[in-house]
């Protein structure tokens, strides 16, 4: 649910949404999924999570299936960013937050060495 911004006509945000936008950023980081991931984990397609990540919002329903996703309760994606990541199972966690790394093989060029 929305509320609308007298002076905008537009929906403002609250701070649960933000803060489970900001929960579910932190667990896609924490377990190295993409939005495509877990768009195909809770049933949705990648364009509806990225409007939902982007402020359209999640849903009550959505919440069930994200909790459902990371394997803790509904409430926990809701008490904030630190609790949702201590919720998570160790068994779901990347082995490297964050990201990936590039590695050059040692028998390429660099770079400086080229003209």
């Amino acid at each position: 649910m929305h509320m609308v911004n007298a002076s905008s006509g537009r929906a403002a945000t609250t701070s649960t949404e933000r803060g489970l936008r900001d929960a579910v950023a932190a667990l896609l980081r924490a377990t190295g999924e993409t939005q495509a991931d877990l768009a195909k984990g809770i049933g949705r397609d990648r364009t509806q999570v990225t409007r939902k990540q982007g402020g359209a919002g999640w849903s009550i329903r959505d919440l069930h299936y994200l909790a459902a996703h990371y394997e803790m309760g509904p409430a926990d994606l809701l008490r904030g960013v630190d609790h949702a990541l201590a919720c998570l199972p160790e068994r779901r966690r990347a082995e490297t937050v964050g990201g990936t790394q590039t590695t050059i093989p040692a028998d390429q060029p660099s770079a400086k060495g080229k003209r």
